[in-house]
């Protein structure tokens, strides 16, 4: 018969607790537990180019919004990326690729959000 008592007794105790474990999340304020929150992504936007116009190999910084702190990929035309020198939230300095035409130039977050198309002159 002890025996018996003490088996329903860890029972018992485990059950208070699994109770009052449920009972405790379900009265606490959410915020008793802080949560990291997500950086939404935002898309970047393109404001001028310094300078406006360049040779390939020219470096050249993309001045706008939204760019973020991780790196992302600048965009000549005809589809070309160019090679980033830096990258800061809003500036960011490439070197015009060789293949580069004038054109529209965007920039891509690594959230996957396009900018907005600025016509970028390349002379040859």
């Amino acid at each position: 018969m002890n025996h018996f008592r003490c088996r329903l007794g860890v029972f018992a105790v485990i059950f208070c607790v699994a109770l009052i474990s449920l009972v405790f999340d379900l009265v606490s304020p959410r915020h008793a537990y802080p949560q990291e929150e997500a950086t939404p992504c935002l898309q970047p936007y393109i404001n001028t180019f310094f300078p406006n116009a360049g040779e390939p190999g020219d470096e050249v910084r993309i001045r706008g919004r939204r760019f973020g702190l991780e790196a992302g990929k600048v965009t000549f035309s005809p589809g070309v990326e160019a090679k980033i020198v830096n990258w800061k939230n809003s500036r960011i300095w490439v070197v015009v690729p060789e293949s580069a035409e004038s054109g529209p130039v965007t920039v891509s977050v690594p959230c996957g959000l396009v900018s907005n198309q600025k016509d970028f002159t390349v002379r040859k």
